[in-house]
């Protein structure tokens, strides 16, 4: 059963005996996806990939003297790749509109003529029927046999149809061809017609064949538009769309859609269809995410040892069976507030962020941020993260306590062995000692016998002070604990 937390629930509809509830919601109607209404229609649409996109501006730029007045025509094979949801496909079909696009334009479509109206409603919705054959849309599963490659290549070799200056195929995922395939595709790749262009398009590079990539004249590499990238494009999007939205909820936005396009868009749609706004808060709820508030009680109850708020988070959290995305919630915080400490806080984060950011780390340790940052990292990899966190909490909380200890101890020990050598010195007797460690027993027994001779100690408390100086004898081979300490401080009796 799927939780939603929406507002503002119009009806419910009860189903038959056993069955779910379901909650109906005020939907506010959106007048088409936002991932198809906001998909780019030329390069200067695609969000991103600046250095890609100067490329090919280039290859279409009419005035460069080497292209005569025309586009780069020693290019007739493309090889394509990037990471799933990158905009590998987007890019592709713009690149297919630069080729069929008859206008003047230099670099850009020209919007006017036939076949960029065809080209419009091709990088749109992948419907070739505008180009009559010219533009053929393979997915390379398909090609695992000759005849049906001989089939794509007869459809390729014949001219292109009146008004069309090229034929082009594109060969989605081909990495997906079959080693035969590839083999058979090598000739006519390098001995390609004048009028055909060829784009090999795939993410996983390494599997195709290092010879038909080399004799592909193009090689382009589609990135993800960086965190900064996607947020202006969601701001642009959400002003546009007349959606409330804070910086907040749009970066978990971008974080919670990995940084891809359509997704993200799309995750935006969902919000503005129900009516809700794109704020951290209503973002939280319907994703199923934590606002930085929370995640920000987690780590300060995590180093401030509050058992309590960290135990009663990961309870709760777990039980709602969402610990592994609270984890991940989690390390994501602490890298970027770790950034922020360092100076380094990343490019898609506002003013505001970073300076509330800088407040609450710079109340901690660099260490002890890393070291918590370790705990989430072994909870994540662990067949129980619940188990990992709580006994990883009572470590911490035993190794603070045991610092504290320490620190009491060598407090303490640093004050005692400044008392026996006042007392040595007093007495005018060398007591040999060893750096960093309390007189041994022989030593310390030797200071008393003669504080004792010298009549500088009551003689009633000799056996008391005996046994002191006898424990700090022992020091050295063992740790002692407070309360010992203090009975070997009031030991020594020494008249005024």
């Amino acid at each position: 059963m799927v939780q939603l937390f929406l507002d503002e629930p119009l009806f419910l509809i009860y189903g038959n005996k056993g069955s779910s509830c379901f909650i109906c919601y005020n939907l506010r109607m959106v007048d088409s996806t936002l991932a198809l209404k906001y998909r780019p229609k030329g390069l200067s649409d695609f969000i991103g990939n600046e250095v890609t996109k100067k490329l090919i501006y280039g290859f279409f730029d009419k005035s460069n003297p080497n292209h005569k007045g025309s586009i780069d025509k020693s290019i007739h094979n493309y090889f394509i790749t990037g990471t799933t949801g990158c905009g590998k496909t987007t890019l592709t079909r713009i690149l297919v509109g630069l080729y069929m696009c008859t206008g003047d334009t230099s670099g850009v479509m020209c919007g006017e003529c036939n076949n960029c109206s065809a080209s419009e409603e091709y990088i749109l919705t992948g419907n070739t029927d505008g180009f009559m054959d010219c533009v053929i849309e393979y997915n390379a599963s398909s090609l695992t046999g000759k005849d049906s490659l001989e089939e794509l290549i007869q459809r390729i070799q014949v001219l292109p149809a009146i008004g069309f200056p090229y034929r082009i195929a594109f060969i989605d995922e081909c990495h997906r061809m079959s080693q035969a395939a590839q083999d058979s595709m090598l000739k006519y790749v390098e001995d390609s017609p004048e009028h055909v262009i060829m784009i090999f398009s795939t993410n996983e590079p390494e599997k195709v064949l290092t010879t038909l990539k080399d004799r592909c004249q193009a090689r382009i590499k589609v990135e993800k538009p960086t965190s900064k990238e996607l947020l202006a494009h969601l701001m642009t999007v959400s002003q546009a769309e007349n959606i409330k939205y804070d910086a907040a909820g749009l970066r978990m936005i971008c974080s919670y859609s990995e940084n891809v396009v359509r997704r993200s868009l799309n995750q935006l749609n969902t919000l503005a269809s129900a009516g809700l706004t794109a704020k951290a808060s209503d973002v939280a709820k319907v994703f199923n995410l934590y606002t930085d508030d929370v995640l920000s009680r987690f780590m300060k109850s995590y180093l401030e040892l509050n058992s309590p708020e960290f135990l009663g988070l990961v309870s709760r959290v777990s039980s709602s069976g969402d610990l592994d995305n609270f984890i991940s919630n989690s390390i994501q915080f602490l890298v970027r507030g770790s950034y922020v400490r360092a100076g380094a806080a990343p490019e898609d984060m506002q003013v505001e962020e970073v300076r509330w950011f800088k407040t609450l780390f710079q109340d901690f340790e660099p260490s002890a941020v890393a070291g918590f940052l370790s705990v989430l990292t072994r909870a994540q990899k662990s067949p129980s993260a619940q188990v990992s966190l709580v006994s990883s909490f009572y470590e911490y909380v035993e190794q603070v306590s045991q610092r504290a200890k320490d620190s009491q101890v060598e407090e303490t020990l640093g004050r005692l062995q400044e008392m026996v050598q006042r007392l040595t010195e007093s007495f005018q007797v060398r007591v040999p000692d060893k750096p960093g460690r309390f007189t041994s027993a022989v030593s310390a027994d030797l200071a008393l016998e003669s504080a004792v001779r010298q009549g500088n100690v009551v003689r009633t408390q000799q056996e008391q002070m005996r046994e002191g100086a006898q424990v700090l004898g022992d020091v050295s081979d063992r740790v002692l604990s407070v309360r010992e300490l203090a009975e070997c401080v009031g030991g020594f009796i020494v008249k005024p």
